[in-house]
């Protein structure tokens, strides 16, 4: 090999160690700062993450071709991905007593209806990881067959009791009161979530079942129409960081205890998902999960989740001892179990 042609492969292997860590600290410090302050950061935040990681880490294995110090920039740009963008976590979880195991999921019914099996995987996720409270999202199809065959409650949901509204089913184990919807509009479009009273060992809670505005059509605005589409995209994300303030004020003047679960359409570093932990609540899967808990993204190319946008938050006087997301067999969307101990250190 040839002295140029030596230097100069050394000089496009700093460039790309250098582009790598630029965009890398560009959105680690968006992240930081909030990513829907910027539409692109914004945006960033939906790309599976699995396109990420080849350019990352040929970056790395370029590195030991150079000085030492290019190698502590890739595999500091390397890290910062997968540890703060990716939000890699290691926890131990909470300890204490007074077991209560919750599972949120969107359960995609009205697809899930079309297809071979219908509702019964529904079912065996249940049985599977028997939850003693249930909230699922996007389950009209579902209560429509609970409607017209009573006895689907009693095979899918067992002795739980049932709450259903719109889009909406709560099940429970421990007995529940004051069910009603609420509004989390935008706009003047109504959308909903589900509230309820649930009382766990003599102690009242409040239960929240939410969804919030998909970013699908925004993202499709600009997947579509290139530039001309940043304005939808925009009011897309001011639309959810809407339904996420009123939400937020919600909780901030109840006087029980909350747990807020669903499917959020925002990852957790998002400012919609931060703003509901202000008022004192934790992200279940945060405090107590281990890995990246992608509930999202495995329906699609490459079929790979990479996504993590449904949530579990609680508030500080609940402990999680842990929680993890299920396999996502049945659904777009995989779902997200967590133990909660309601006396805890």
């Amino acid at each position: 090999m040839s002295v140029r042609h030596k230097y100069g492969l050394s000089s496009l292997f700093r460039f790309a160690i250098l582009l790598v860590a630029g965009f890398t600290a560009i959105f680690v410090i968006g992240y930081g700062i909030g990513p829907e302050l910027a539409w692109p950061i914004a945006l960033f935040q939906y790309v599976p993450y699995v396109f990420l990681l080849p350019p990352t880490f040929a970056v790395v294995v370029l590195s030991f071709t150079l000085s030492i110090w290019w190698r502590v920039a890739a595999i500091a740009s390397a890290l910062a991905i997968v540890v703060i963008v990716m939000d890699l976590r290691i926890n131990t979880g909470d300890e204490g007593t007074g077991d209560l195991r919750l599972m949120t999921h969107n359960i995609k019914s009205y697809l899930a209806v079309n297809e071979a099996g219908g509702m019964w995987p529904i079912k065996l996720e249940i049985s599977k990881y028997d939850p003693d409270i249930v909230l699922l999202q996007d389950a009209r199809a579902l209560i429509a067959i609970l409607a017209t065959s009573p006895d689907a409650a009693q095979l899918i949901f067992g002795t739980r009791e049932l709450y259903v509204y719109g889009q909406y089913l709560v099940a429970s184990r421990h007995a529940l009161k004051g069910c009603a919807p609420g509004f989390i509009s935008f706009r003047g479009q109504p959308h909903t979530y589900v509230h309820c009273i649930v009382n766990v060992q003599g102690r009242e809670l409040d239960l929240f079942n939410v969804h919030f505005l998909t970013p699908r059509d925004g993202l499709n605005a600009l997947r579509h129409n290139q530039l001309h589409g940043i304005n939808e995209w925009k009011q897309n994300i001011s639309d959810r960081m809407t339904q996420a303030k009123t939400l937020a004020q919600i909780l901030s003047i109840g006087s029980r205890t909350a747990i807020v679960a669903g499917d959020f359409n925002a990852p957790a570093q998002s400012l919609a998902v931060r703003e509901l932990l202000k008022d004192n609540m934790r992200n279940a899967f945060s405090t107590a999960g281990n890995g990246f808990g992608f509930s999202f993204g495995h329906s699609l190319w490459p079929g790979v989740s990479s996504l993590r946008i449904d949530h579990i938050l609680v508030g500080s006087e609940i402990g999680v001892a842990t929680c993890f997301v299920g396999d996502g067999t049945h659904s777009s969307h995989r779902a997200v179990v967590a133990d909660l101990t309601l006396r805890w250190q």
